[in-house]
């Protein structure tokens, strides 16, 4: 849903640092995809009380009212990251090469990339 730009935000229970915003995070598709399908820059980090996010945001996160609720539960606060898609061509990497070269274990889904160049000269 985010490489196709249907969801702009990531929701966490726990929230990312505040100096994340303006990092790169890669996005990686389990299967049966099995491959980094996108790089999305990280543009804000909202924190605030859930009700307060979901009527901020709600439409924008790929999910129901009731997933939200319920990924929220016993929270006093939901985070939100918003994502910008960004149009480069990722290269097609294996999983080991994900593993050893970048600390990225899939199935994992999401990796903070601190050096997308290095990504992008795989190509």
């Amino acid at each position: 849903m985010i490489a196709e730009k249907q969801k702009l935000y990531e929701l966490r229970r726990r929230p990312p640092p505040q100096h994340a915003a303006g990092d790169v995070a890669l996005i990686y598709a389990t299967s049966p995809v099995c491959r980094l399908v996108c790089a999305c820059q990280i543009e804000e980090i909202i924190t605030m009380e859930s009700k307060a996010l979901w009527n901020c945001i709600g439409e924008q996160t790929g999910c129901t009212k009731a997933e939200f609720d319920s990924y929220f539960a016993g929270c006093s606060f939901a985070n939100a990251i918003k994502l910008k898609v960004l149009e480069v061509n990722l290269p097609a990497l294996s999983r080991i090469e994900l593993k050893t070269e970048y600390r990225f274990t899939p199935p994992q889904s999401w990796r903070w990339c601190h050096d997308l160049s290095k990504i992008l000269e795989k190509r």
